[in-house]
């Protein structure tokens, strides 16, 4: 769903800050803004959403025109989560201390039942729902947890970096997304809630609730989202 107006407004916190964090850097003389950004509109068994693709088009410019030369976009097909997390790697790997690291999403986000039990107020896990996802066989395994992108962010921190995270889908860090009335047709970054008897997603998380606290950022100081 597109919202021209929250669209502007995002674009305009990311150029602002962009600027703030590029200027800081050639202050210090060492600091580099890197940018992983991701949009899916093209949904194989979901339904399709209109404007997430544009969304991450839009921040890509923005990020571009503050001087953002380190810059992978995936869209649609290309953003597979092997892909997202070979890139996201990538990015780490050429990432230096001090270094800042843009992550954004723009697709459908769902929840599920927590792997780590006694990580999640709600006993749910937020999750970002991909392109190939489906409720069986291979598909199964396109999305990502939110305990995983919380342990990118702790890996980020270790490695003395700092991380800006975007992400516009429903349950996106317990959020909701508001709709613009004047769209024609609403659709919403939101699946359902899901169970999957056969998931192909096998996960080697840490077991204790300080390493598995999902997505949030209290207890990630160098993470702004």
């Amino acid at each position: 769903m597109r919202n021209p107006g929250g669209l502007h407004r995002v674009r305009r916190m990311l150029f602002a800050a962009g600027v703030a964090v590029l200027a800081c850097g050639h202050a210090a003389g060492a600091q580099t803004v890197r940018g992983l950004v991701i949009g899916i509109d093209d949904y194989a068994h979901e339904k399709p959403l209109r404007g997430a693709v544009n969304d991450a088009r839009d921040i890509s410019r923005a990020l571009r025109e503050i001087g953002v030369d380190d810059l992978t976009v995936l869209l649609d097909g290309d953003a597979t989560r092997n892909n997202i997390m070979v890139q996201w790697q990538a990015l780490m790997d050429r990432a230096r201390r001090g270094d800042t690291l843009v992550l954004t999403y723009a697709g459908h986000g769902s929840q599920e039942k927590e792997r780590v039990a006694g990580t999640e107020p709600d006993g749910k896990d937020e999750v970002l729902v991909l392109g190939g996802f489906s409720r069986t066989g291979e598909g199964t395994g396109e999305r990502i947890i939110d305990d995983e992108i919380h342990q990118w962010f702790l890996s980020a921190g270790r490695k003395g970096l700092r991380v800006i995270f975007v992400s516009d889908s429903c349950h996106s860090g317990t959020l909701t997304r508001s709709v613009d009335r004047r769209a024609p047709a609403q659709t919403y970054r939101y699946i359902r809630p899901y169970e999957l008897p056969n998931d192909s997603l096998e996960l080697d998380l840490p077991q204790g609730a300080a390493d598995t606290a999902g997505a949030g950022t209290g207890d990630l100081p160098h993470v702004s989202f």
